[in-house]
């Protein structure tokens, strides 16, 4: 009897023993399952650091590209090639989760205007090798200029008309009507954005303030009208309005806009040729009309006298200290080909132009109004097709903080304006007040219910130098296809 009860211990001992040697297997395969899942993912999030490290490396070298500085960073190299290399002693470029991590970036062909540029980003977790990623960048001169109406901060308008036209089909007051202008703010306050009525964009609208304020966004366009009675403008499916409303496309707006706007870099040299008194024809003549030399002139609150016309026929560059004005009859006109003005007494005057364009640099406020005008590109005929050419003027904000741009009045502007720190006005009241161009601006406002802003298609193929944006993006999954940065 006493075997017995023996031999059913030890079976029940020897059961216990086997469920507890399954039950710690289970028990040390799951945590063996758990501590692979955590290493996965630990590894999994580092490598998103590694790509954002790299990243970091590529705006690193896009500020250095666009701002001409190779100093700030540590970066060595001369001539068309740099290189920035990090450690993990870096401090400023520690990873997260406690892991340490730099990037490294090559940059190449800086002076061709096509850069490559490979940016790698490195990680070394608690636990496992060092994590890296590469990527390679195309970059090219960027345009200054786009999107063509861009209000950085605030967007307001009370009215106008917002089109684009080819100036292969005319001059800008009398070409056809298209469809692919840009009304454009990367501001992420819905506030700081207002289309009242009537304001009608025959073309895109891009905002920042995120696709979950769409349905505010439209809504808070007066007078745009949604379903019933609508108004179809010929040739553009799907923009609506009415009499009294808008005509704004509402498929094509988009709510996810970002983009940097650097300041125009400042110009360099001397500008110390004379600038010269109006002629017999009450006409001012700047450059050398052969094309073959720049003249750089420069001028402190200066005002276009009234009936005179500053013609520009060679490749000329202002520095404007101060206020500039044509009001009253007064103008600044870039010159193409020629033109000939016969004056109520004396013979009269032919001028020709060769490669004439105009770059200002406004340093202050800038005023056309009273029927004066800045025009690129024309042969003082204003009913001639093709007479016009807002690519030969081309305008920067320098001012630091804040300055005045404004038009109206039956003033004539025909420019391209980057200014990201100017409030620029387009105030109508007049009957042939127009502006014809492109403009980047801190903010815009519109007043006039029909003053008309016309964009030429042909100025979105413009290449201006002062920046590069990426035309181009590749992961480099190969290693073999690697740019060796020879560190750890």
């Amino acid at each position: 009897m006493y075997h017995s009860n023996h031999s059913r211990r030890g079976s029940v001992l020897m059961v216990a023993l086997v469920l507890a040697l399954a039950l710690a297997l289970l028990v040390g395969s799951y945590i063996s399952l758990s501590l692979s899942a955590l290493r996965s993912s630990d590894r999994s999030f580092h490598l998103n650091t590694a790509f954002n490290l790299a990243e970091a490396g590529l705006e690193d070298a896009l500020w250095a590209l666009n701002n001409d500085d190779w100093t700030r960073s540590g970066w060595t190299g001369s001539g068309p090639t740099r290189v920035r290399t990090g450690s993990f002693s870096t401090p400023d470029l520690a990873a997260a989760n406690n892991a340490a991590g730099y990037f490294n970036v090559y940059v190449a062909n800086i002076e061709t205007g096509a850069p490559t540029i490979i940016a790698e980003g490195v990680v070394r977790p608690a636990t496992g090798a060092l994590i890296r990623k590469q990527l390679r960048i195309s970059a090219r001169n960027g345009n200054l200029f786009m999107p063509p109406f861009t209000a950085i901060t605030k967007l307001t308008l009370n009215g106008g008309e917002i089109d684009s036209y080819r100036m292969a089909d005319g001059n800008y007051t009398t070409a056809p009507k298209r469809y692919e202008t840009t009304v454009a703010s990367p501001s992420i306050d819905i506030g700081n954005i207002s289309i009242g009525s009537p304001a009608d964009i025959y073309g895109y609208v891009t905002v920042g303030v995120g696709t979950n304020q769409a349905a505010a966004f439209v809504s808070g366009i007066k007078g745009t009208v949604q379903g019933g009675p609508t108004t179809t403008v010929a040739g553009a499916p799907g923009v609506i309005g009415s009499s009294t409303g808008n005509f704004i496309d509402t498929n094509r707006i988009a709510y996810d806009f970002v983009q940097d706007f650097p300041m125009p870099p400042a110009p360099a040299g001397a500008f110390t040729d004379t600038f010269p008194s109006a002629d017999a024809n009450n006409v001012i003549v700047l450059g050398d009309p052969t094309g073959a030399t720049t003249k750089r002139y420069q001028l402190t609150n200066y005002t276009v006298p009234n009936g005179v016309t500053v013609l520009i026929v060679g490749p000329v560059e202002i520095k404007a200290l101060g206020d500039l004005t044509a009001s009253g009859q007064a103008a600044i006109t870039v010159l193409k080909g020629t033109a000939t003005i016969t004056p109520k007494k004396g013979a009269a005057i032919t001028y020709t132009a060769t490669n004439a364009n105009l770059s200002l640099y406004a340093y202050g406020a800038l005023k056309v109004s009273g029927n004066g005008a800045m025009v690129g590109g024309t042969n003082l005929d204003g009913s001639a097709k093709n007479s016009t050419d807002p690519t030969k003027f081309l305008i920067y904000g320098m001012a630091p903080t804040s300055q005045a741009f404004d038009i109206g009045g039956n003033g004539n502007l025909a420019a391209a304006i980057y200014a990201p720190r100017a409030d620029m006005k387009f105030n109508g009241g007049g009957s042939s007040g127009y502006f014809a161009g492109a403009t980047v601006a801190n903010n815009i406002t519109v007043n006039g219910n029909g003053y008309r802003v016309r964009f030429p298609e042909e100025m979105a193929d413009m290449n201006t130098a002062s920046t590069f944006k990426i035309s181009r993006w590749v992961e480099l999954t190969d290693r073999s296809t690697w740019h060796n940065f020879g560190t750890n």
